[in-house]
């Protein structure tokens, strides 16, 4: 394939990324219902992941906002660009909300976020049942789609 094409540094994030995103879909489907010894140390693996996502998300929006966006060859018909195009914003939508989802749920559960088992992030959301509730099903319908 010849033409313009993505800097080394948004490849790189975006490969990172989608290896990590796949990674945290099998640890949490792995995790569900699971009370195994080592579902400690998988919710710690899941948590860190996801704040990973989230800061690689916006490094990759901020470097996509740098470089700006290739051009579509002329071939590509409009419709086809469109439905490209609105498909590549959900899926930053999804990059954001799931990890943001997840870490607003542990802020509902009371908990706090701890990344790499040190680090604890302040919490999004206030202690609340009802709450806790609608993130989780909210993270997991949002992971399906």
């Amino acid at each position: 394939m010849t033409g313009p094409r993505h800097g080394t540094g948004v490849k790189l994030v975006h490969w990172i990324s989608a290896a990590l995103v796949l990674s945290l879909l099998g640890l949490g489907l792995a995790m569900v219902d699971s009370f195994a010894a080592w579902r400690r140390t998988a919710l710690l693996l899941h948590k860190t992941g996801g704040v990973l996502v989230l800061l690689l998300t916006m490094l990759r929006l901020l470097l996509q906002l740098r470089q700006g966006p290739l051009p579509v060859p002329d071939a590509v018909p409009a419709g086809q660009h469109k439905a490209a195009m609105l498909t590549h914003r959900l899926i930053y939508l999804l990059l954001l909300l799931v990890p943001l989802s997840g870490w607003a749920m542990q802020g509902a559960a009371g908990l706090p976020l701890r990344v790499f088992g040190v680090l604890a992030l302040p919490s999004l959301t206030p202690e609340s049942l009802v709450a806790y509730g609608v993130l989780r099903t909210a993270h997991a319908i949002l992971t399906s789609v």
